[in-house]
């Protein structure tokens, strides 16, 4: 009985290599298996993907969840929360040059915008409150949060295209490290403001929707601003040391920021990315408050 398991499992280690040798999969095609998205979250990628590749070269020759043929480059996006997945590209957002590929974990997204808050609102309420009383929060209609989304993969998946347009190696939008480090003085951080300066190309603040994203950016900025400020209270709670007002909020005491990694913090990338905007187009005071806000930042040493 023992000789007849061991031949078991001998035979059946052998047929497991021999298909991981002749038919193992490569991530791409694993993820086209495995990987799922429920229908709200695929209408917010079909639509994204038609709008960051509207007026491109590209408009009409990428593949999206599916393999491609003859198409110029792939988009991937995926739910980690719906399915068993064991791939480096969860929870992350990446460009992979050597095959023409953007693989997007929708997860990531949510949990982005979950971590800031940006999943609720605050409760409408009737008369005076004291100003430090901390707003009723609700979760946002579904409408308005799948408009937070594409906004979000906007950007994302606008980055991650700009980096293949400009011919760059491989690069991610990820929770770590990019949530908390900067450099400054690279050549990949150069290769990042290449990236986001696609963006500011194709994206008029003045036209179409251009002016939505820009607005949504601004806010997203904001939530950043608030978050180095307070880190300990909500995006949506007053903060006493910021400056709020129309715009963009100017912090009310100096704003640190870390100089180890090769991506820049996220609220780095917003300022650089309106920068790049209001040298284009013009953004009048908003492009004067995002100038202005850079006074308040020091690299922490």
């Amino acid at each position: 009985m023992n000789r007849y398991v061991v031949a078991l499992f001998a035979a059946a280690v052998f047929i497991g290599g021999c298909y991981s040798f002749f038919f193992q999969e490569d991530d791409a095609t694993y993820l086209l298996r495995v990987g799922k998205l429920d229908k709200r979250w695929e209408a917010v990628a079909r639509n994204t993907l038609e709008e960051i590749l509207s007026s491109s070269p590209y408009a009409n020759k990428y593949a999206f969840n599916a393999k491609p043929e003859g198409e110029a480059i792939t988009f991937i996006l995926f739910d980690s929360r719906l399915s068993d997945i064991s791939s480096p590209k969860v929870n992350s957002c990446g460009f992979y040059p050597a095959t023409r590929k953007i693989f997007c974990d929708v997860r990531f997204i949510d949990a982005f915008l979950a971590e800031r808050d940006m999943d609720k609102e605050i409760v409408p309420f009737e008369g005076n409150r004291p100003i430090d009383e901390p707003f009723e929060l609700r979760p946002l209609a579904a409408e308005q949060y799948d408009l937070n989304r594409t906004f979000l993969l906007q950007w994302v998946l606008g980055h991650e295209f700009g980096h293949f347009l400009a011919g760059h190696k491989a690069s991610h939008f990820a929770p770590t490290p990019l949530d908390a480090r900067v450099e400054a003085k690279t050549i990949s951080q150069a290769d990042e403001i290449e990236a986001d300066a696609y963006l500011a190309s194709h994206f008029n603040p003045h036209t179409g929707a251009g002016p939505e994203f820009y607005k949504y950016l601004v806010h997203l900025l904001n939530v950043e601003v608030h978050r180095k400020a307070c880190p300990d209270i909500s995006p949506l709670q007053y903060c006493k040391k910021i400056q709020a007002g129309a715009g963009i909020f100017s912090p009310a005491d100096i704003v640190y920021f870390k100089t180890v990694g090769t991506h820049p913090e996220y609220m780095i990338r917003l300022v650089r990315l309106i920068k790049e905007a209001h040298q284009k187009y013009d953004l009048n005071f908003i492009g004067y408050l995002n100038d202005r806000i850079v006074e308040y930042f020091r690299e922490q040493s």
